[in-house]
């Protein structure tokens, strides 16, 4: 558990992208839009990818990282990809 709303189920690469996959594990289906997860946790991922020096490494280095979440179904609601440009902002 990555805390205790949020599951760590997989951490996977395919081509240059990281994909961390996490379960909102008290979300029920269709309790947040794409748009309002977008909202609510892209500065959050974007904060973390940027202060831990491993993500911002990859990142700097042209990597994409990627959140995606899902609800406690385990049905994907939204994956926030993270990249240069997007750390050039902070």
């Amino acid at each position: 558990m990555a805390d205790e709303d949020t599951r760590l189920d997989a951490v996977k690469v395919e081509d240059n992208t990281f994909y961390y996959i996490y379960t909102l594990v008290h979300v029920s289906p269709g309790e947040f839009s794409a748009k309002q997860l977008n909202e609510l946790l892209r500065p959050l991922v974007l904060r973390q990818s940027y202060n831990m020096r491993n993500l911002k490494s990859l990142v700097q280095a042209g990597a994409t990282i990627a959140f995606t979440y899902k609800d406690k179904n385990e049905d994907e609601i939204y994956t926030i990809f993270i990249n240069k440009n997007d750390c050039k902002k902070l």
